[in-house]
């Protein structure tokens, strides 16, 4: 079963107390100086409590409604134990079948897959259990689509970082003072490799730990990788 969880970043939280405050406090200013107004005194005088529990209730519901939105976006947790069609959860090429219940088996797949809810998660956590079947086995992190990720390949004693890229092809146009995108190239680029020495013969669980730009994986609870930057 593969099981992820995004992870709340506390900083986003802070900095919409920091905007509702922020709003709280032009308010304050906006009426101060409407209230030296001759013509306005009075009628600010008498419904100034008003307007600001106004203002106050707009700047809280702008606040919760900022909050139901990020916590749709950043806390929902992923499942799929295979049981339903593959193309529900995943985006992905190559063979990509079942051979059993509850096992996934993906062969000549160089693209790789990829969630179809995943696209915008920052932090989280990736959990599930894997086999080498064929020299390597791999996973995928940080996915824009299946032509821009981070891709793990591990072996039974090394785990090799791989960044799979696209960028656009160009070429000029009649006029010549402008140029148009033609179609994209695709490429690896193979980072330094780390070795773990666990021997890796049969299944064995692996949970990987994205928290911004930084990665580590643990394999059967213990830590075999961390880099802190790509």
């Amino acid at each position: 079963m593969v099981s992820i969880q995004r992870i709340l970043k506390s900083p986003i939280l802070s900095n919409l107390l920091n905007i509702a405050m922020l709003i709280v406090t032009l308010t304050l200013l906006i009426l101060s100086a409407l209230a030296s107004l001759t013509k306005l005194s009075s009628f600010l005088a008498e419904h100034l409590s008003i307007i600001f529990s106004i203002f106050i209730l707009s700047a809280l519901f702008y606040l919760y409604l900022e909050i139901s939105r990020l916590k749709r976006r950043i806390t929902i947790a992923f499942r799929d134990n295979f049981k339903g069609d593959l193309e529900n959860n995943w985006e992905y090429r190559g063979e990509w079948s079942k051979p059993e219940k509850g096992v996934l088996r993906a062969l000549g797949s160089d693209e790789g897959g990829i969630t179809k809810v995943g696209a915008l998660w920052e932090n989280y956590e990736f959990s599930f259990e894997t086999k080498i079947i064929n020299k390597v086995t791999g996973w995928i992190v940080r996915a824009r689509d299946l032509n821009n990720y981070f891709m793990f390949q591990c072996g039974h004693d090394v785990i090799t970082p791989h960044q799979r890229l696209s960028r656009p092809l160009f070429k000029p146009k009649p006029d010549k003072t402008s140029v148009e995108i033609t179609g994209h190239q695709v490429g690896w680029r193979i980072l330094d490799p780390v070795s773990h020495n666990k021997k890796l013969h049969d299944w064995f669980k692996v949970k990987i730990i994205v928290r911004g730009s930084s990665a580590q994986i643990n394999i059967n609870d213990e830590p075999v990788f961390h880099q802190k930057t790509y």
